[in-house]
């Protein structure tokens, strides 16, 4: 439904509005395939394979996103769409047209 994807959108929103970061790395397991997707809708660029932190001898994959300098509208659209009186439906095909090519 998108919910995953815009959550994270507006997680790098926040921090690029009140941390001094540039960029983010997540690890996620490679079985993990619904939070890759995630992670690569929101400009996530595939970097290494990792151990995992917390399960031992297994590997996770690292990404690294950058962090935008500005709130964009079409992405301002795609967080409230998520929110509680959004305005917007928060079906795949509504987010889908909010943000070309993200989900």
């Amino acid at each position: 439904q998108g919910h995953a994807t815009a959550l994270l959108a507006a997680t790098l929103l926040w921090v690029g509005e009140n941390l001094p970061l540039k960029r983010v790395m997540l690890t996620v397991s490679p079985s993990n395939t619904a939070s890759i997707k995630v992670i690569e809708a929101n400009g996530g660029v595939f970097t290494a394979e990792v151990e995992h932190t917390w399960r031992p001898g297994e590997t996770a994959l690292q990404y690294w996103i950058d962090i935008p300098g500005k709130i964009s509208d079409e992405v301002a659209e795609l967080v409230a769409a998520v929110q509680p009186g959004g305005g917007v439906g928060t079906d795949r095909g509504d987010l889908q047209t909010l943000v070309p090519g993200m989900l």
